[in-house]
């Protein structure tokens, strides 16, 4: 008997030994560029166990800002794990493409002097400050980032920007020149805008001009599949524009948020 307890404990050990590694490979983020990889292995804020890895424990809980500047970066495979960062700062690398979806919590980014042809912010309702300038963007929707106060995405193909999220009154210093194929700037109220136009923008590019309702090549691609989905999604849950869960109220403005991960900026009127 003791000879086969033996025997039992000595499988169950040996069992243990090899699955070690395969549960602490499951815990790793995948982070395919090295300079990014190098950069957060060496933030001993963030790698703090010390290993060459990081781990899933170790991004999730991570609540302050990543500053990977200047580092030759091409690929930001991985940031989507650090969930609870509020500021990013990328600038000066050369990176294409960028998934923000599950940084929520992201409240400033300054990715400028990239190679981003596109930027999609829709679930980063709690960004102020976008910085942007020098890249390929054509298309930049910024109507659901309700806190949206300042802004820069000059010297770069912009063909189509949206501003019109509600908080057009609050925006500050804003920088968008040298975007020779920009004409139409979707906002809030092309009007009040047009007329305190010194008050939120640095002087604009004289080809600009404000509208309510932009007609351009980018609001006219939408499929109509999008367009099915959109009707068929459902809410799960509505909140205000300081990210706070409320219920459906009149003569204010709500944001409604979807089954798809999709939201709407809504105000319905008695």
């Amino acid at each position: 008997m003791k000879l086969l307890n033996y025997l039992i404990m000595k499988v169950f050990y040996t069992l243990l030994l090899l699955l070690i590694p395969f549960f602490g490979y499951t815990q790793i983020i995948n982070i395919p560029d090295a300079n990014f990889k190098a950069y957060l292995v060496g933030n001993n804020l963030i790698n703090t166990n010390g290993d060459n890895e990081i781990q899933e424990s170790e991004a999730n809980t991570y609540d302050s800002y990543i500053s990977a500047v200047g580092l030759n970066i091409s690929d930001l495979t991985g940031i989507e794990a650090f969930t609870s960062i509020t500021h990013l700062y990328i600038y000066n690398n050369q990176i294409t493409n960028i998934d923000l979806s599950q940084n929520t919590l992201l409240e400033g980014l300054t990715c400028d002097n990239n190679q981003l042809t596109a930027l999609d912010l829709s679930q980063n309702l709690l960004l102020s400050s976008l910085s942007c300038t020098n890249n390929q963007l054509v298309d930049l929707d910024l109507s659901n980032n309700f806190n949206l106060t300042f802004f820069q995405c000059g010297n770069s193909e912009l063909q189509c920007l949206n501003i019109a999220n509600g908080n057009n009154l609050n925006l500050t210093d804003c920088y968008i020149s040298d975007c020779p194929l920009l004409y139409c700037i979707e906002v809030d109220d092309s009007t009040y805008m047009s007329n305190n136009l010194e008050q939120h923008f640095n002087p604009l590019n004289s080809q600009y001009f404000f509208s309510n309702n932009c007609i351009n090549n980018c609001s006219s691609s939408i499929s109509s599949v999008k367009e099915k989905q959109m009707k068929n999604r459902k809410i799960i849950k509505i909140i205000d524009l300081k990210g706070q869960k409320i219920k459906p109220q009149t003569n204010t403005p709500i944001i409604e948020i979807f089954d798809d991960g999709s939201t709407q900026k809504k105000i319905i009127i008695e």
